[in-house]
């Protein structure tokens, strides 16, 4: 992170009444067992930890992320959050669908910070495809 660690950032959002009960889930390249322990040792709901050679994100996927950080970074006076939805494959080999929000912000006694929440659509993106693949079909026989 640029300026302020995801500790310090768990810290605040911990901190505040309005945030305390936020998951944080830390994404991390520390795979040591030292740097894992660390983490560990915050309390976070969960721990995912990344491949430094970008391997767990999809690779067709990893341009829409950059870009989406890099516009948040670019505009840092907007308010609204990024979206974007990207793929990963997991340890054993199964696609799985995330969307991330994101943000870029400033923040009075902690200087800069970029944060995320993430979650798993995969049933929901498969029960979308479902439904396009149902109406395509229904369209097909109208047609003919």
């Amino acid at each position: 992170m640029p300026v302020t660690s995801g500790a310090q950032v768990l810290e605040m959002i911990r901190s505040e009444p309005g945030t305390a009960h936020i998951p944080v889930i830390f994404l991390t390249g520390k795979d040591d067992s030292e740097g894992v322990r660390r983490v560990l040792e915050l309390k976070p709901d969960g721990y995912i930890l990344k491949s430094i050679d970008r391997g767990m994100v999809y690779t067709e996927d990893f341009g829409a992320i950059q870009s989406s950080i890099d516009e948040q970074i670019a505009d840092s006076a907007n308010e609204n959050f990024d979206y974007v939805e990207y793929r990963i494959v997991r340890k054993d080999g199964e696609l799985r669908w995330l969307d991330d929000y994101g943000h870029y912000a400033l923040l009075s006694g902690y200087g800069e910070v970029y944060y995320v929440f993430i979650s798993d659509i995969t049933d929901k993106r498969s029960a979308q495809e479902e439904q396009r693949s149902a109406w395509s079909g229904w369209w097909t026989i109208c047609r003919t």
